[in-house]
């Protein structure tokens, strides 16, 4: 079911409140196998950022 726009403004509006992009450079060949492989696996590459974000952390978080 599609997001009605309304939905769509207040979702627009909670990303730039609790969200932030990180970017990375990497090769395109590089890449496009990584998406392509993170589809094959049924996943996407944001997820797995973000897991691996996750685990940096708490590897590497001191203060907990």
């Amino acid at each position: 079911m599609a997001l009605t726009e309304a939905q769509k403004k207040a979702n627009a509006k909670w990303n730039k409140a609790n969200m932030k992009q990180i970017a990375v450079n990497v090769r395109k060949e590089k890449a496009e196998m990584f998406q392509e492989l993170a589809r094959q696996n049924g996943t996407n590459p944001s997820a797995i950022f973000r897991e691996v974000i996750d685990k940096y952390i708490e590897e590497h978080n001191n203060n907990t």
